[in-house]
């Protein structure tokens, strides 16, 4: 019996596995990139870091929940969870505010995009690079 299930069960998993090497992680994973440029890397960081944050802060938003909850009765227990709770929305609103705050200075800034001008322009002229990537020359 154990044998038969065996059989059975081993071209299942092997499959399994030869599915499971096919899958590019980058794709299910969002804010992971290929881009090896040290744009890329500082782009990823700031992905990785505002994902971070926001998972902490979402942590630290429940564990108040139920902390506030667990300690009913107890007013110390229950302040100090408020304030677990607030200390998150408030570390929330400064991650939303200074994502805010570079967008409203500059867009490109908050897409951390490295614009590359591969046109040669004359002398007295300089390459700029449009939203789609395009450089063209112009005049100073």
């Amino acid at each position: 019996m154990i044998k038969k299930v065996f059989f059975l069960l081993v071209p299942l998993l092997a499959g399994l596995t030869a599915e499971a090497a096919r899958i590019d992680i980058r794709k299910i994973i969002p804010g992971t990139y290929s881009n090896t440029t040290p744009a890329g890397i500082v782009a990823n960081l700031y992905n990785f870091g505002l994902s971070i944050a926001g998972v902490l802060a979402f942590g630290a938003i429940v564990y108040g929940a139920i902390k506030y909850t667990v300690s009913a009765g107890n007013p110390s227990q229950q302040s100090e969870a408020k304030e677990w709770i607030t200390q998150a929305l408030w570390g929330l609103l400064l991650l939303a505010g200074a994502y805010l705050i570079l967008n409203t200075i500059n867009p490109r800034i908050t897409k951390l995009r490295v614009d590359i001008c591969t046109t040669v322009c004359p002398s007295g002229q300089v390459c700029l690079v449009n939203e789609s990537g395009v450089g063209t020359c112009q005049s100073l």
